[in-house]
């Protein structure tokens, strides 16, 4: 991506569309900011949430300019969980989702990430938070059974289960299912961002899956899952034999829209009316000076 074409994109966000001068000054701030010193930097987010950030640490960077990057998504999460509510993160990278729900929301968290220095990260997030009594952090992967599979190690966000294909060495993970782990405290919202093996994961959660706690699932979907021999379709018709349905939701609005999943993060439902009763009763949030 270009220098002109982020700012393109990060003036384009939901957030940013009437403050673009600012949305930029902020991205000057942190580029600036970030050049200083070679230590992460605090970034006071949401509310009394606070992440340790670095440059070039792109899972979380467009939080600083867009307030909430995955923008429908987050903002669906923070308007459904309350506390007491269990949170599922599975692929959770630094912790942006977990925090969430956790540090903002005051929902218990159990969040997943199998690459030992991002988890490092996640932990020392968790710790500055003090959120060690609300969530568990497990340095594991998520799959279809117990083992051991082979993960990337340089991708930053990116980092996935390597294929068949790929030559990489990598990094040897214990990956355990969400059945297993979870055993019967079943969550309410469940987050899967694992670069197209999603399938794998669901299949192993196939008894959360039939529990009707879970109301949500935010899902990404982006066209890898070829790469493990799954399609999109197959995750998708997966998740409707389980009463799930794709929406989108405005979070200005507070309205949610049955439609056809496209490339990119999905917000799975079923119990439509359980979910739109809490999206009613949510209290308002304030990011980069926004109600929503």
């Amino acid at each position: 991506m270009t220098l002109l074409s982020l700012l393109q994109h990060i003036c384009e966000h939901p957030l940013n569309r009437n403050r673009k001068t600012g949305a930029i000054l902020d991205f000057i701030r942190w580029q600036v900011q970030s050049r200083l010193t070679d230590k992460a930097v605090v970034y006071p987010w949401i509310g009394d949430a606070r992440v340790l950030v670095r440059r070039g640490e792109t899972g979380f960077t467009m939080n600083i300019y867009s307030g909430l990057y995955d923008f429908s998504e987050m903002a669906y999460l923070l308007h459904t969980l309350r506390p007491g509510n269990l949170f599922a993160d599975v692929g959770a990278n630094i912790g942006s989702y977990t925090l969430l729900a956790s540090a903002v929301c005051h929902a218990r968290s159990i969040c997943f990430e199998p690459i030992p220095s991002t988890f490092s990260r996640l932990e020392k997030n968790l710790q500055l938070n003090h959120l060690e009594n609300l969530v568990i952090p497990k340095n594991l992967g998520v799959g279809d059974k117990s083992g051991i599979i082979r993960f990337s190690l340089n991708e930053n966000c990116c980092n996935h289960v390597l294929r068949e294909d790929e030559k990489e060495k990598g990094l040897e993970v214990k990956v355990i299912t969400l059945d297993e782990i979870l055993g019967n405290d079943c969550p309410n919202l469940i987050k899967i961002d694992v670069e197209g093996f999603e399938q794998p994961v669901l299949k192993g959660a196939r008894g959360i899956l039939q529990d009707p706690t879970l109301h949500s699932i935010i899902l990404e979907l982006n066209g890898n899952d070829s790469g493990y021999g799954y399609q999109a379709s197959d995750t998708i018709d997966l998740l409707k034999h389980y009463g799930f349905a794709s929406y989108a939701y405005d979070p200005f609005q507070r309205k949610l829209t049955q439609r056809e999943p496209v490339p990119g993060n999905v917000i799975f439902i079923r119990h439509l009316d359980k979910v739109e009763a809490l999206l009613r009763t949510s209290e308002k949030f304030q990011i980069k000076n926004i109600l929503i």
